[in-house]
Order: C-alpha cells, then sequence, then structure tokens
C-alpha cells in the first residue's frame, strides 16, 4: 500500500487524517487537494469496511471514538450500516496556486422500511 507522506511529520499527518475523515462524516462530502483526496480515501475505506463487519456495538462505539472526533462520533454510528463507499471527483484547478481539486462524496444507501409478509396486514393500511 502507498503511504502518502504529505511532506507532514507522522503526528500531524495522522491528525490532519484524523480531522479530515471527522469532516467526510460529518459534512458527508468534502473539498481537497487531490493527494490529500487519494491518501483520505483509502483511510475512509478501510474504516467503512471495519465498521460495517462489526456486530458488537461496545466495540463499534469504541472504534470510531479512537478514528473521529467528537463532533462526529454521533453521526458515524448511526451511519455505519448505511454508508456504502466513497467517491472521488475532479474538479477546477485552484486559482491561487494552479493545485488539482477534488470532492470527496460518502455514498449512503437509503434504508428501505421492510413490507410485513402478510397479505392481510398490506390491506388494512
Amino acid at each position: 500500500m502507498k503511504q502518502y507522506k504529505l511532506s507532514k511529520k507522522s503526528q500531524v499527518r495522522s491528525r490532519l487524517m484524523r480531522n479530515m475523515l471527522s469532516s467526510l462524516i460529518l459534512f458527508e462530502q468534502i473539498q481537497t487537494t487531490q493527494t490529500k483526496a487519494k491518501a483520505l480515501k483509502s483511510r475512509a475505506e478501510k474504516f467503512i469496511s471495519r465498521v460495517k463487519s462489526m456486530d458488537d456495538d461496545i466495540n463499534l462505539k469504541r472504534y470510531i471514538a479512537s478514528e473521529l472526533y467528537a463532533g462526529s462520533q454521533e453521526k458515524a454510528y448511526d451511519l455505519s450500516k448505511s454508508i456504502k463507499h466513497v467517491e472521488t471527483f475532479r474538479v477546477n484547478n485552484r486559482s491561487g496556486d494552479n493545485s488539482q481539486m477534488m470532492i470527496i462524496k460518502l455514498v449512503i444507501e437509503e434504508v428501505k422500511p421492510k413490507k410485513s409478509a402478510d397479505p392481510k396486514a398490506q390491506k388494512k393500511e
């Protein structure tokens, strides 16, 4: 796996990724540079796959608390089973330094209410 160093020390880089992942969960879409978006996408995909595979609520909450900041933990817990994957889109270059910008977005599947199997119960509604 390729490690994106982003010209930062490891502690700064880990806090940056944690902050960006928290913002992505909270706002469901963020705009950033191409290199940061690629680094964030790999971390977000790992986070999503691990959260989806967890069955125990206590361990799920502990893992979310270790990966995200406090403002987005509750939303991440609510969306834990409905997040499908992460998409990235290229947008125009930034005007100041002409660096390539990307939008990174969470794809969330809508949960449909389950229909009852009893046909008489459906007619009453």
